[in-house]
């Protein structure tokens, strides 16, 4: 259907809507017009919107107003006077509906009827006819069991009939089990008798059991899968089966011979049934026993080791490194690895006749995009988003153009941390850094600064810790000094400051370069870089 402004899902989602809704005003210059300018004409001058179903509504109908002027209620109701639509208020909607017919509640109203039907002797009748009355095609035939199930109008009757017997007319009267008791037809008892006309004898309706029987347990016991028998349950047993159609002929039986036949036929029926259960048994047996022939397992062959993965030695090194910075209040902040030459070099105070920017050092795409040579570039985007202050720790992967060897690699990690704020000292720095150290390394760890240069931080330099080996007296790790150089640091220099646009007269801050794969070498003393990277499980496999 084509609603007006609204679609299909939009309207189910203001049916769920409830809103309080109040009267608005709607004037028109002429009290001729159509549904559809109306319903404009109402959007228009009121809060509410008008949805209706165009296949079921003539909008372009053309409707004479009594009211030039009233409240949208009021117009509405002038606008679908004598049609046979009315409206309802979906939240802030309108909606324009057919009216709906009242229905008597009892007329027509179907019900399941359920019962027995019986004989004189109280012996169920096989194959008597249940009918709503005055219908043709509404009805059923009675079980094995007399049993009979009907769909028919509360206020309905049913017409029980079966030959040999009364036909019996019943008010249903709103009842769900309705028994009934059919008595016989000494008249037509005696006809039947006499001429014979449509009844079979006992023997023929036996001697077709029978039959039927024997052929079905031959099929099923000659059946070699699970589809035959199916095939042979739907011939038998099924809507349309053989055993079926005997027990439809049941009707022209006698009287008195139809409990015994009955009786043959739910017999036969059960044997079919216990059959049919029994080989689907065997053949599942076989076939499950053909399967576990096939996968048979060898319990003396090798077991197969399931493999488990586990943590890259870099990645716990730096959640180990992240957890420390973490709690001392930083944010982990992470960039874009291909990254634009000014926050690259030119924003961190490096000059464009700098040896970094050679290419030799750098991997250029263009001429002004590269792949990032530090994880700084990220420290230069937030300083330049001016949320002051900063304390962000960023890691990820750089590149340089260096030969592969035990320290070195074209592709590598570092972790930067950048601090700016009011009052910002090279004792935050030292601070920061001594207490990182305690609780990477170890708690007896210390630092020592010795001056360096580096162009975005002024004054810079190396920090060294206290060898965790062997707590500062020399061994093969510090390679006898007690010392291991560690990382580069320094304070923000004022120019990086001042071309990301913070005032350095206001503020300062510090700044520091961890390489990961450096730190994580020295605490697992691994003596070549290129371990990390071979995936070699001889060598993961130990962390």
């Amino acid at each position: 259907m084509n609603l007006k402004r609204i679609s299909a899902s939009c309207f189910c989602l203001l049916l769920a809507g409830q809103m309080t809704l109040s009267a608005q005003n709607v004037s028109f210059s002429s009290n001729k017009v159509t549904l559809k300018s109306a319903f404009e004409k109402i959007e228009k001058e009121s809060k509410y919107k008008i949805a209706y179903n165009s296949s079921q509504l003539d909008a372009n109908r053309s409707v004479t107003l009594t009211k030039k002027s009233d409240d949208v209620f009021g117009m509405l109701n002038q606008l679908l006077k004598g049609t046979n639509f009315t409206y309802e208020m979906e939240g802030n909607y309108i909606v324009i509906k057919p009216q709906q017919k009242a229905k008597s509640q009892a007329h027509g109203k179907k019900i399941k009827v359920r019962g027995v039907v019986k004989d004189e002797t109280g012996e169920p009748v096989i194959g008597a006819t249940v009918m709503e009355k005055g219908t043709t095609n509404n009805g059923v035939v009675t079980d094995l069991d007399g049993n009979y199930t009907i769909e028919i109008p509360a206020d309905g009757m049913l017409a029980v009939s079966y030959i040999g017997c009364k036909d019996q007319d019943i008010k249903v009267n709103g009842r769900e089990v309705i028994n009934v008791n059919l008595a016989d037809d000494n008249k037509v008892l005696e006809e039947v008798v006499v001429v014979g006309y449509g009844v079979q004898k006992k023997r023929d309706v036996s001697t077709a059991v029978s039959s039927v029987k024997a052929e079905a347990l031959a099929k099923i016991e000659s059946a070699e899968v699970v589809s035959t028998l199916n095939d042979v349950k739907v011939a038998i047993l099924g809507k349309k089966g053989e055993l079926t159609q005997v027990l439809k002929s049941m009707k022209d039986v006698a009287p008195e011979d139809r409990p015994k036949v009955g009786q043959m036929v739910n017999e036969a029926r059960q044997a079919i049934e216990t059959a049919l259960d029994e080989k689907t048994k065997s053949i599942n047996r076989a076939l499950r026993a053909e399967k576990m022939k096939r996968e048979t397992i060898d319990v003396t062959l090798p077991g197969v080791k399931k493999l488990t993965g586990h943590r890259h030695p870099n990645q716990i090194a730096l959640e180990d490194l992240e957890r420390v910075f973490i709690g001392m209040g930083y944010e982990i902040v992470e960039g874009p690895e291909v990254e634009y030459d000014k926050y690259n070099f030119e924003l961190l105070n490096i000059p464009a006749n700098h040896p970094a920017k050679d290419e030799q050092d750098t991997f250029y795409v263009t001429k002004d995009i590269l792949l990032r040579t530090q994880t700084s570039p990220v420290q230069a985007r937030i300083m330049e988003k001016g949320n002051l202050p900063i304390r962000i720790l960023s890691p990820g992967r750089v590149f340089r153009a260096d030969e592969v060897d035990a320290t070195h690699s074209p592709s590598f990690h570092q972790v930067e941390g950048l601090v700016i704020d009011k009052g910002i000292t090279m004792a935050d720095l030292k601070g920061t850094l001594a207490q990182w150290a305690k609780e990477f390394f170890g708690e007896n760890t210390k630092v020592k600064f010795r001056p360096h240069h580096f162009p975005f931080t002024e004054p810079s330099a190396e920090c060294d810790i206290t060898c965790f080996k062997c707590g500062g007296k020399g061994c093969r790790v510090c390679k006898g000094s007690g010392w291991i150089e560690i990382l580069g640091c320094g304070m923000v220099h004022p120019k990086v400051l001042r071309d990301c646009g913070i005032d350095p007269e206001v503020y300062s801050g510090f700044a520091f370069g961890i390489g990961l794969e450096r730190v994580t070498l020295l605490k697992y003393e691994i003596d070549d870089m290129r371990l990390l990277y071979e995936n070699d499980m001889r060598f993961l496999d130990q962390f």
